[in-house]
This record gives C-alpha cells, sequence and structure tokens, in this order.
C-alpha cells in the first residue's frame, strides 16, 4: 500500500506529463485531468492528429450521419443535374452556418457480400466547406432502410432483410463508401514534378480562351509549358462569325392568328393588248388563312369594286353566323 504522499507524488507527477503518455504506474494512457484513455478514444486522438497535420483522411469519404437531416456533398466533381440553391439556403454546423452553394444527385458505391451496391441520393446539398460528405439517416429511412448494428460489421438494410450497404469503421466514422486513395497515395501522387502535356483541339482552346485569334493561339503553343495543339491553329468558329456580322439576315415566319376571311390579299395582272380572250385585266383573291384563291378575268376593270364589295360582306356573313 502506498503512502499518501507517494500518492500525491505520482498524481503530480501524472499531470506533468503529457496527454496521451503512459503512467509507469499503471501502464495505461491518461488525458490531461488522469483520466484513463479506452483504445477507442485512443484511435480517436489520432485520427483528429493526422486532420490537423495532413487534411481530414475522410474527405472524399461518404459517412452515415444520425443526425444530419438532409444528405451533404463537398465534391462538385460527384453530382450530378447541379441547380443553384434558394436564397438564403445554409446548415448550422456547431455554432457556425455552412451555406448550400447547390443541390445535385449523386451516386454512392456501397461494398456488400454480394458485390458492389449504387445508392442513388437526391436533392444532395452541396456544401464544399464541409470536411466529408454525410449521408442523412433519417431520409434513408423514410425510404424504409433501416440500420441493422446487430452483428459487426454493421449494415443498412431494406424492409425485407436484404443488404443494401456494408458499413466499415474508419477513423470512428461508420463508412458507407470509403475513400479510393489513402492518404500517403495521395501526397505522392500530388509531390510529382510533371504531368504530361494535355492535348486538345484548336477550336476547344480557342473556346477555354474566351474566343481568341489564330495568333494568341500559337502564342499560347510556343510561350507555355504543358499544351498541345491537334491540327493547325486557325479556328472557324460560328459564334465569332455571328460576332464580327455587320449585318445579320432573320427570317422570322409570321404568325397568323386570324380566322378564314380576316385577311385576304388581292392582286391585280395586266393582260397585253391584242389578246385572243379580250380580257385586259385579271384579279386573285387569295385568303391568308386556308390559301384559297379565287382567280376573275375582266375586260375592264369597272366591276372589280363590286365583286371586292360582295366578298367583304358575305365575309362579315360568315363570321356573325
Amino acid at each position: 500500500m502506498n503512502a499518501p504522499g507517494n500518492k500525491s507524488k505520482q498524481f503530480q507527477k501524472r499531470n506533468t506529463a503529457e496527454a496521451g503518455d503512459i503512467c509507469p504506474a499503471c501502464e495505461q494512457r491518461h488525458d490531461i485531468n488522469g483520466r484513463e484513455i479506452s483504445r477507442l478514444d485512443e484511435g480517436m486522438m489520432k485520427a483528429a492528429f493526422n486532420a490537423s497535420n495532413q487534411g481530414y483522411p475522410l474527405k472524399d469519404a461518404f459517412i452515415l450521419d444520425s443526425g444530419s437531416t438532409t444528405h451533404i456533398c463537398n465534391n462538385l466533381s460527384r453530382l450530378e443535374e447541379v441547380r443553384p440553391p434558394a436564397m438564403g439556403d445554409y446548415i448550422w454546423a456547431g455554432n457556425s452556418r455552412v451555406w448550400i452553394q447547390g443541390y445535385g444527385a449523386v451516386k454512392v458505391t456501397a461494398e456488400r457480400a454480394q458485390g458492389k451496391q449504387i445508392l442513388h441520393l437526391s436533392n444532395v446539398a452541396w456544401c464544399p466547406d464541409f470536411l466529408c460528405s454525410l449521408v442523412s439517416f433519417r431520409l434513408l429511412r423514410r425510404q424504409g432502410i433501416w440500420w441493422d448494428n446487430r452483428e459487426d460489421p454493421t449494415s443498412l438494410r431494406r424492409w425485407d432483410g436484404s443488404t443494401i450497404a456494408t458499413l466499415s469503421e474508419h477513423y470512428g466514422q461508420w463508412v458507407i463508401e470509403p475513400p479510393t486513395t489513402s492518404t500517403s497515395a495521395f501526397h505522392v501522387r500530388m509531390n510529382r514534378a510533371k504531368r504530361s502535356p494535355q492535348k486538345a483541339t484548336a477550336i476547344l482552346w480557342h473556346k477555354r480562351l474566351g474566343h481568341p485569334g489564330p495568333s494568341a493561339i500559337e502564342h499560347l503553343v510556343q510561350q507555355s509549358e504543358g499544351v498541345r495543339i491537334k491540327g493547325i491553329t486557325t479556328v472557324e468558329c460560328d459564334a465569332c462569325g455571328r460576332s464580327k456580322s455587320k449585318r445579320q439576315i432573320r427570317r422570322t415566319p409570321r404568325l397568323n392568328d386570324e380566322g378564314p376571311g380576316e385577311r385576304v390579299a388581292i392582286d391585280f395582272h395586266e393582260y397585253e393588248d391584242g389578246s385572243f380572250t379580250k380580257e385586259k385585266s385579271q384579279m386573285l383573291v387569295t385568303c391568308r388563312r386556308s390559301r384559297y384563291t379565287w382567280d376573275f378575268y375582266f375586260k375592264d376593270n369597272r366591276p372589280a369594286r363590286s365583286i371586292i364589295r360582295l366578298l367583304a360582306d358575305s365575309a362579315t356573313i360568315n363570321r356573325s353566323t
């Protein structure tokens, strides 16, 4: 049995040690307050240490979250059918607001014993400031999916008990889709000295750079690294041609919303002297709506006025009936 003085000295020595050190008396790890640290807490401390030094390792993963009210994705390239958010949409994260930059659909690849399973998530909020992507268990539960944690590993199941996804535990989180690459592989990829030149056609570089001229594209190839252009640098762009044209011919078809007989066209054609039919002129009356045409032939133009008046009266009678 240790004396009280020795115990206080041990406790004082324990407090002066750094958090996470092994205590020589009980051979356990303790925090700064002297409490023992379990293996799970130790793993959480390591995860937090790695996140603060190298970036969060689950940044590209999809985590099952029972407290989230909506699905969240932090990677824009994963979203499909992206649409802008409503003004003022945000998510509470602790004591701060995280603004939603858009909404879309995401396909999450989950692992299970039978193979891979694709989960289609709709109305996913795009929040690039989030550390990781979250799958809301609250929304999954509305679709009849329940979380089976009776076995290890835990899984997501349908109402009939069939497995949708098998969850794996990484850094103290239940992960549906783990990150594709590890942290070390990520750093090796980022530390590459050079990447291969990007090959593209001249019209593609022309659109990327805001429709410059051929001389600017030639200057791009000569004065930049990592750029290769397929084919000649002369670009025939329709948008540039329309913008440089001084006058554009635009033939828009007329919209005719009038009824039959409401608008007619009357044309007169004069015949040459000495016609064998003895007629001197022809009158054509065409309905703009129905395209019907009436033709009248005159030896003189005096009957034309009475015929036009007769057609106008008949059209008025037809509209009234």
